[in-house]
This record gives C-alpha cells, sequence and structure tokens, in this order.
C-alpha cells in the first residue's frame, strides 16, 4: 500500500515537473497577452478587424442546426442570425442591449439577468484579451497547468460584470486552447462547471482563428454543445441597426404580449392589461401566448407577476392554501415521503391551473441522503430562513439560501436536500399541462 501510494505521489510530482519545465519562462501576465496576441496575427492586423461572419455548424444533444449564422461588429454588436428574417424559430443579439426574437408567438424581448449576461459575454470581437482594456476585462496570471493534456498558461479573467472565467494559453503557441467558467446552461439554470476546449485555428484576413469549439463537463467529460465553422469571413459592410430586432407589424395579441413582459415587476400592471385585453377581445385565444410570456417573466426572476398572470389565464384551483380569494379550496393532497434516519419531506399543492402548478415542499432536518426529485421545467425558491441542498447528477452540490431562484430545465436529475439541523421550505413552480407528483429521490 506504501508503495502504491508512494509511486503515485511521484507521478504527481514528475508530471507537475514537466508541465513547469515546458512553461519554464516565467512571463507576467502583460508578456503573456503580448505573445498572444502576436500569435493570432499582431496588434495591427486584428485592430484591421472591424466585422466577423460565422457560417457553423451546432450541435447541443440531438439538436443540430446545420446552418448556423453569427454576425459581430465593433465595439459590442452581436446577432445570432438575420434579423430581418421572422420566419426563424429564436434569434438573439445585442445591439447595446441583449434582446430575444421567438416567431411563434412573434415577440421581441429586451432581457435582463442572467439572460442578458449570457447574450453580452459573447459580444467581444476576437477574445478578452485582445480587447481587454476597451471591454473592462482584467486578467491576472493563476499559474501554470494541464489543459487536454498540455501545459498551458492559467489565466484568471474577471469581466466588466463581475463574471469570471479562465483561459487556458497553450504554453508553446500562446493561442487559447480553451476556458472554464461557472455559468447557467440558458438563463438562469444551475450553474455548470464547463470547459470549451478550441481548436483547427486557421488563418483569416491574417489573424488565427479556431474554428472548432467544444463545450463538456469537467466532472463527467460530458458534452454541452459543440460548434464547427464551415466559414469565417471578415469586414463585410453593416449598419449598426442590422444588429437590432426585427421590426414588423404586431398583431393586438403580440402587443399585448410584448407589454405584459416589459410590466412583469409589477404584477398589478399586468392582471390590469392583461384583463383589459380579454374583455375588449373576449374571441381571441390568449391561453398559450399568456403560458409563453409567464414562462419569460420567471426566467427573469419576476416570479410574482407570472404566477398573478397564470392564475388569472388558466382556470385557478386552490387546493392547500387561498391563493386565489374568491376562489373555494378543491381539496388538499398532501404527499409525504420518508428518507433515511426516519426524517422525511411533505408536499402541499398551493395552486394548480392548467399550464402550472405551485408546491410547498417542507424538509425536515438532516435529509442529506434522499430528498424530493426535481422536476423538469420548474422554479425553486427557498423561503426566507430556509437553506436547501440540489444535488444533480454529474454536478458537485450547490447550496440555496433563502430568496435565491434556480431554475431547473428538462432532461436534469437530481434531487433537494435539507442538511441543516433546522426544519427548510421551499416553493416549486412547475410549468406543466397535467399535474404529476413529487417523487422521492435517492442517490
Amino acid at each position: 500500500m506504501k508503495a502504491k501510494l508512494f509511486i503515485a505521489r511521484l507521478l504527481t510530482l514528475l508530471m507537475s515537473f514537466s508541465i513547469a519545465s515546458a512553461c519554464q519562462e516565467k512571463l507576467s501576465v502583460e508578456q503573456i497577452i503580448d505573445r498572444h496576441i502576436q500569435a493570432l496575427g499582431g496588434r495591427q492586423k486584428i485592430d484591421a478587424i472591424h466585422t466577423i461572419v460565422y457560417h457553423l455548424t451546432y450541435r447541443e444533444g440531438t439538436f443540430v442546426m446545420p446552418n448556423g449564422y453569427m454576425a459581430k461588429m465593433r465595439p459590442y454588436y452581436k446577432t445570432l442570425g438575420d434579423p430581418k428574417n421572422l420566419k426563424v424559430d429564436v434569434n438573439e443579439g445585442y445591439d447595446g442591449s441583449a434582446w430575444e426574437y421567438y416567431s411563434d408567438p412573434g415577440v421581441v424581448m429586451r432581457t435582463v439577468g442572467a439572460a442578458a449576461a449570457s447574450t453580452r459575454h459573447g459580444t467581444e470581437l476576437i477574445d478578452s484579451l485582445t480587447d481587454a482594456k476597451e471591454l473592462g476585462a482584467h486578467a491576472e496570471l493563476a499559474g501554470v497547468e494541464a489543459f487536454a493534456g498540455r501545459p498551458a498558461y492559467k489565466l484568471h479573467v474577471t469581466l466588466a460584470d463581475g463574471f469570471e472565467k479562465d483561459l487556458f494559453l497553450d504554453g508553446q503557441s500562446f493561442l487559447i486552447a480553451g476556458d472554464r467558467r461557472a455559468a447557467p446552461v440558458h438563463a438562469f439554470g444551475m450553474a455548470v462547471q464547463s470547459e470549451n476546449r478550441f481548436g483547427d485555428y486557421r488563418p483569416v484576413n491574417g489573424v488565427l482563428f479556431p474554428f472548432t469549439v467544444q463545450e463538456v463537463e469537467i466532472v463527467t467529460g460530458k458534452e454541452l454543445n459543440s460548434v464547427t465553422c464551415q466559414s469565417i469571413t471578415v469586414n463585410e459592410k453593416f449598419d449598426a441597426s442590422y444588429f437590432s430586432p426585427p421590426q414588423y407589424n404586431r398583431t393586438s395579441l403580440q402587443q399585448m404580449l410584448e407589454q405584459l413582459y416589459m410590466e412583469r415587476s409589477d404584477s398589478v400592471s399586468v392582471l390590469w392589461t392583461y384583463r383589459g385585453f380579454r374583455a375588449a377581445n373576449p374571441a381571441i385565444d390568449t391561453r398559450e401566448g399568456v403560458e409563453f410570456i409567464g414562462y419569460q417573466m420567471v426566467k427573469m426572476g419576476d416570479l410574482n407577476g407570472a404566477i398573478e398572470l397564470l392564475k388569472a389565464s388558466g382556470e385557478p384551483r386552490n387546493l392547500c392554501a387561498q391563493i386565489v380569494p374568491s376562489l373555494a379550496s378543491v381539496g388538499c393532497d398532501k404527499t409525504t415521503g420518508t428518507a433515511r434516519g426516519g426524517h422525511g419531506f411533505s408536499v402541499e399543492t398551493q395552486l394548480e391551473a392548467d399550464t402550472m402548478r405551485l408546491d410547498l415542499v417542507r424538509l425536515e432536518p438532516e435529509t442529506e441522503h434522499a430528498g424530493v426529485a426535481l422536476e423538469a421545467d420548474s422554479l425553486l425558491v427557498p423561503l426566507d430562513g430556509s437553506d436547501v441542498q440540489i444535488k444533480v447528477q454529474g454536478e458537485p452540490p450547490k447550496m440555496l439560501r433563502g430568496g435565491e431562484l434556480v431554475w431547473i430545465g428538462k432532461n436534469v436529475h437530481g434531487g433537494v436536500w435539507n442538511p441543516g439541523k433546522n426544519p427548510a421550505s421551499y416553493l416549486q413552480l412547475t410549468f406543466t399541462s397535467k399535474s404529476s407528483s413529487v417523487k422521492r429521490w435517492t442517490l
């Protein structure tokens, strides 16, 4: 046993020595960035690039987009598709603020929070190092370590909004081999420790660009998505208006849906607008559009407005609580379960409508080995004074404090625990057309 331990430590020491030897030249962070800029093609050639157009193939799980398109322009413009094409299912961009377009139901939304952050973090023309001062980014040398089996300089980069990531520059080429970050996958889902791997660098107008990018989970090695560039062209002429949301004549329903979204932080205004529209347009079916906007409100963290809107539109039914004062309770079906050691949980559905369900979940103390299963398309909000732990397969546990929000997307498997010594409670808002029971989940 001691011999095996000694060999393991020796191998670790030798690996550290070989990595350090490969990057044995002691360089400051400024010198590393200068060499990176030279490796790309030099400051003069980088500054000569004003716009970039990517034609690419995007893969995420079983979803494949073979004709992907992205355009960028200095200083911060970006679009993930032709904004003039109203037939595209979804588009997003940045023209000074982040926006999203959805062809069904046909609305444009200016996003905030994590959704906006995800968009603006991709607006840098080349990378975070070539225009660090203009972007307000700060880089620090965090050492030398292996990345994808090769020695690399590790630079810790903090963007102007406080977002942090680690860039790994190959110890020989000084090109970015990849980066690591903790960021939500879509909107405000749970932060996933991910790693981007860049490769297949090719020159375009004298500047090297990576033609492949693969994002994987560090812990599991699972691929989250990948991009393969079919072509990259530079300096195509664009007007700044090209990067703004599409302009079109809204129907009365589309106009009302956008108004609801803009009023999302004021639940009274949301209900006033919705009821006024329904009274004036009784023949227009608003159900699917309102469900969509309610979901977008939750994405932005405006839970109260979303609940009030969905209550008003989806034939609400009081269950374990009198959420809608004008309606009688139709009965309370309480779900309970027991974890190891006799500790357990209870679930009480407070309100149910055609498009959503609001549950109050109570967790007894010290249920760290078993808990309540996560449900797809749901929002979790611990109540004040409650701390709960969320475990997703393949990821480290995450503590969620009272008042914090986390979105659970599709195909996520895990559970919620209470490792503390005091009871904890949280609300779970689930978007669903059919009520489903809450299950126990064991790790």
